[in-house]
């Protein structure tokens, strides 16, 4: 894998995650750090090693419902590579959870999936991230490996 990264803690935080993480989870992973430190382009890096992966997908936070909008991304993401239970899932409308299939692709799909700015969902008086958002992590923890 090509080096882009300068200084030894970000080189030991990527080959942990390439070497170790990625062939033997956790299920989620989480990086955080201050803007501009490098994380998107970590997140890229992993990707790449990953034997199945989708591009990064970000949150639009310019949309009426970002939550929604980040579901529908990923669904169409997960189409793309021919896995199409969430999108399948929006034709329930009303009756869709959206979550549950998520999770249920994840049971099932060994994908890589990188939510890139993932904090553009929390609510501003809030750590916690949306309830669908929120009950896919908890159950993500739960899984067995």
């Amino acid at each position: 894998m090509p080096n882009k990264f300068h200084g030894e803690q970000r080189e030991r935080v990527l080959r942990h995650l390439a070497d170790e993480w990625l062939p033997g989870g956790p299920p989620v992973a989480l990086v955080q750090g201050f803007p501009g430190c490098g994380k998107s382009q970590m997140a890229v890096a992993i990707a790449a090693k990953a034997a199945r992966s989708l591009d990064p997908i970000q949150p639009q936070t310019d949309s009426a419902d970002p939550v929604l909008d980040l579901f529908f991304d990923l669904a169409f993401a997960l189409e793309a590579v021919g896995i199409r239970g969430l999108l399948q899932e929006f034709d329930k409308g009303a009756n869709a959870n959206l979550g549950k299939a998520l999770l249920e692709i994840l049971r099932h799909e060994e994908i890589l999936i990188v939510l890139d700015e993932f904090q553009r969902l929390l609510p501003k008086e809030s750590t916690m991230p949306p309830e669908p958002w929120a009950r896919v992590v908890e159950q993500l923890n739960v899984i067995p490996q």
